[in-house]
């Protein structure tokens, strides 16, 4: 793949995935996550969810990316949540 920008090497050498998608895909000013706090949800559920997927929706929080991938709410929202921006297809 051809990025407009130089991948960011890890101490591996490879490309770094986390630092190339916030490049490809600037994450919004204020991702929407519903009402709650992630102890409260892990607490329901009964154990913690990877950090990876928290990481990646509170830096991008709900919405569908291009129509194809969505990502809801982790927890019920008190007020309708707002309209979201796509990321760029």
């Amino acid at each position: 793949m051809n990025l407009p920008f130089p991948a960011q090497p890890n101490t591996t050498g490879t490309p770094t995935d986390w630092l190339t998608l916030r490049r490809l895909v600037p994450p919004p000013t204020d991702p929407y996550l519903g009402d709650g706090t992630w102890e409260g949800l892990f607490a329901e559920l009964g154990t913690q969810l990877p950090a990876e997927y928290v990481t990646l929706m509170d830096t991008y929080g709900s919405g569908s990316w291009s129509s194809w991938l969505n990502f809801f709410t982790p927890w019920p929202a008190s007020t309708p949540e707002p309209a979201r921006r796509s990321p760029p297809a």
